[in-house]
Order: structure tokens, then sequence, then C-alpha cells
């Protein structure tokens, strides 16, 4: 049986270092492709075959975040595994997603202390199409506010905006579909963050924050309307 073949991309040039030595050091896993941000990952996707994707969520002001780029990427290679590795991670924005494209698409807490044989279970069951949540992460869903605490404040194309925004399109692409100046997109988007992103805290990446927001709030709108 040939090696699971990982695309790693982490913006922390330190980290990821670290980390694909750590990965290419266990059995089975060949960390095959490395990038810094968005942009050279959908190149390397583009030219090499991977099995799974290692991403983290914020990648920079200039790069699509993660959850993003795991919709971009499946573009490309649509069987790829998708794993997101952040301390942004959160358990549920995966089920707001079409069923086809949440298979093979898992989270991980990142955190100081690395639990290597866990994160090689997690990229080889992803790798075959399998969605694993980590355990850690199930507080913060007991932890959401209701649901409609912020989606009843959006407007119709803000709704837009969001779902675009989350298919990885950026403001350009984003005010074309929807026939309206760049400038409006990015004051709809400011006003969007104030109700999704209320309190940001320092280094907050207001556009990760948001998307993930959202993802989970309309996740439980959808469940709440239908019981």
């Amino acid at each position: 049986m040939r090696n699971t073949r990982v695309l790693y991309v982490e913006d922390d040039p330190a980290l990821r270092s670290i980390m694909s030595g750590l990965l290419t050091k266990q059995d089975g896993i060949d960390v095959t492709g490395q990038a810094e941000a968005s942009t050279p990952a959908l190149e390397l996707a583009q030219k090499q075959d991977f099995d799974v994707a290692l991403l983290d969520i914020a990648l920079g002001q200039d790069s699509a975040n993660g959850i993003e780029l795991g919709l971009q990427l499946r573009t490309i290679q649509p069987h790829i595994g998708i794993v997101i590795y952040s301390q942004h991670a959160q358990s549920t924005f995966p089920l707001n997603m079409n069923a086809r494209i949440r298979e093979g698409w898992s989270t991980v807490q990142k955190s100081a202390s690395i639990d290597m044989p866990y994160l090689v279970e997690v990229l080889r069951a992803t790798a075959l199409g399998l969605s694993v949540i980590d355990p850690k992460l199930s507080q913060t869903d007991r932890e959401e506010p209701a649901a409609d605490s912020g989606l009843k404040d959006l407007s119709p194309r803000q709704h837009k905006i969001m779902a675009l925004l989350i298919e990885g399109l950026d403001v350009p692409h984003i005010a074309t579909k929807l026939g309206v100046s760049a400038v409006t997109i990015r004051q709809e988007l400011s006003r969007i963050y104030k109700v999704l992103v209320p309190h940001p805290g320092a280094g907050t990446d207001l556009r990760t924050t948001a998307v993930l927001r959202y993802l989970r709030l309309s996740r439980n709108y959808a469940w709440g309307n239908a019981e």
C-alpha cells in the first residue's frame, strides 16, 4: 500500500517546517506538497495529485482562508480529503455543506501539544473519504449563541455575499456576480462583520471568523426551522 500523499498549507514558516518534518517521520505519510497560502496551494494541486490536504484556517490577508481553499481544491481534485487544523477550527461547519462535499472533510484542534499519531489517523481516514471531528471541539457547539441572533440581521443581498464568499470568490468577482461595484461589496462586508463578529479580539481575521460563524449559524437555523 502506498503512502498517503499530503498537501500541507500553513502561513507560519516555522510551524510549517516543524510540522512537515514531524509528519514526514510518520509511517505511511508523505508530505509531497507545502504552501504558505491559497494561490501556491492551488498551483500545486494543478500539477500533482494529493490524497488529503492539511489546512490552517487563517492564511493571511491576501489568501483565501482554509475553508475557502478546501472548496477550491475540491474543484480541482474532487476526491481530495480536507483536514482543517487550526485553533479556530469548529466542529460543525462541514454539516452545512452539500453532502457530497462534506465527505472526507475533517477538523482537528491545533494546540501546543501535538498528538501526531491521532493527526496521522485523521489524515488517513479523511483521505479515504471519512469525516472526523476532534472530540475537543464538541464543547464549542454547546456554547454557540442562538442561530437567529446573527442571521436575522443580514439582508438578502448580504446573505448572497456570504454564500459567494464561502465559495471562495474575492470582492471583485462577487461584485461582478451581483452587478454592483467592488466598493459596495466592501461596504456590505463591513456591515456583515459588525453583525457576525460584533466584538473581535486583537488580531482577529474578520473574514475567516465571519465565514465560520455564518456556516455554523445557518446550519443551526436550518435545523431549527426543520423541526
